[in-house]
């Protein structure tokens, strides 16, 4: 099973500036709570703005970048490499 979570803007933004629009606590939270012990799938962006991986959590980061490597996170390529 496969679950997505996104915080998403009435005109559908989802970030600026490579951060959250908004911090709600109890969002953060829940976010938490729902992912911890699972695999969590992120953009390099997304990635770059938190600055490390998630803890208690398998990090996989999608990047174009066939060259880039983290010493905490699984990278790959595709979306498909990552769902494996």
């Amino acid at each position: 099973m496969i679950s997505i979570i996104a915080a998403i803007s009435e005109n559908r933004v989802i970030g600026k500036d490579n951060d959250l629009i908004w911090k709600i606590s109890k969002d953060q939270k829940r976010f938490r709570e729902i992912t911890r012990g699972h695999p969590v799938i992120m953009g390099r962006n997304t990635y770059k703005s938190i600055g490390k991986a998630l803890p208690n959590r398998f990090n996989i980061v999608i990047t174009r970048n066939q060259d880039y490597t983290l010493p905490d996170a699984a990278v790959v390529h595709t979306l498909e490499e990552a769902i494996r």
